[in-house]
């Protein structure tokens, strides 16, 4: 179950990532500030730091930011994905 979760979590970062605005036919809210939202997550950046709990926020097919966790609890997003226990690297 927890493989599949991950996975999960992945395929819809990719997704996220992978769409441009307009693609689907739905512009983004105008009150949205972020189109992704990845809460509570052990984020691995890649640069051979710890892992950190993090949030991240996406904007169109971008990483927009990457806080500590709950940085980002009252930003305007369109998804959210509450990560606790994932890795996000």
């Amino acid at each position: 179950m927890r493989t599949h979760l991950g996975a999960l979590v992945t395929l819809a970062l990719a997704l996220a990532c992978s769409a441009r605005p307009g693609a689907t036919g739905v512009e983004p809210s105008a009150g949205a500030r972020y189109d992704l939202i990845v809460s509570g997550a052990r984020v691995v950046d890649g640069t051979g730091s710890a892992w950190f709990l993090g949030d991240v926020g996406v904007r169109g097919d971008r990483i927009a930011r990457v806080a500590p966790a709950g940085a980002l609890a009252g930003a305007a997003a369109r998804t959210r994905i509450d990560a606790r226990g994932l890795v996000l690297a």
